[in-house]
């Protein structure tokens, strides 16, 4: 399942992370790389745990709390600390799988979903497109643009594309959902979408009661909790 939310970031918020990203220090990428993505990754940082990071990751939590497009899709169970990165002239993160299972200061987090939020207008610098190669959900290049965000599964290679002018400013999350299966997980997202359909036009529909029951029904079938 791929997720696109336009706008993910509000103005104020997108602003306030690309004014104190401007001129902060960031550090060589690899540190946080294991096996054979430390070969491959060229990018930098900010580094993790440092004060500015917390905070910034923390207010770009804080907001996803209350996204309904991103609940609903990923059904979060735990959602790891936002990594800021960087990529200038000639950086790039190769082709790669994420790892399984993350090791954060939170504790162990499953990696189901990875979700790229960019923070550069896609016209201040060439290259750096987000690529998407999966045999299920095909070849996908992703530039969108700033405080868009860009949801896929952490089974799928991908990469980051060689950015060969500008600034390539981005953020980056995991989140172990409360459904393991990702079919299952598009059924209640669908399901999801339907009863917000439903409810826009008869909160006291009993269309509406019959979708929210199969709902949380199938919920409490498939959860991990």
């Amino acid at each position: 399942m791929l997720l696109r939310i336009d706008r993910l970031l509000p103005e104020d918020l997108l602003k306030e992370l690309q004014t104190r990203l401007a001129t902060a220090e960031f550090v060589d990428g690899r540190i946080t790389a294991s096996g054979n993505a430390r070969i491959v990754k060229n990018n930098t940082q900010l580094a993790p745990g440092s004060a500015l990071a917390d905070e910034l990751g923390e207010a770009v939590l804080k907001h996803l709390r209350n996204v309904h497009d991103f609940v609903g899709a990923t059904l979060p169970q735990r959602v790891s600390r936002p990594m800021f990165s960087a990529y200038t002239q000639g950086m790039e993160y190769g082709l790669h799988v994420d790892s399984g299972v993350l090791q954060t200061r939170q504790g162990p987090i499953r990696s189901d979903i990875a979700m790229t939020i960019f923070l550069s207008p896609p016209e201040s610098y060439e290259g750096g497109e987000l690529q998407i190669e999966d045999i299920g959900l095909g070849n996908h290049r992703i530039k969108l643009a700033a405080g868009s965000a860009f949801a896929y599964p952490a089974t799928s290679l991908h990469r980051v594309a060689p950015v060969t002018k500008g600034r390539r400013l981005a953020c980056v999350l995991w989140i172990q959902s409360q459904i393991r299966d990702p079919g299952q997980r598009r059924i209640l997202a669908d399901l999801d979408a339907a009863a917000n359909k439903l409810r826009e036009h008869d909160p006291n529909s009993q269309e509406l009661k019959l979708v929210l029951a199969s709902y949380h029904n199938l919920l409490r079938l498939w959860a991990d909790t």
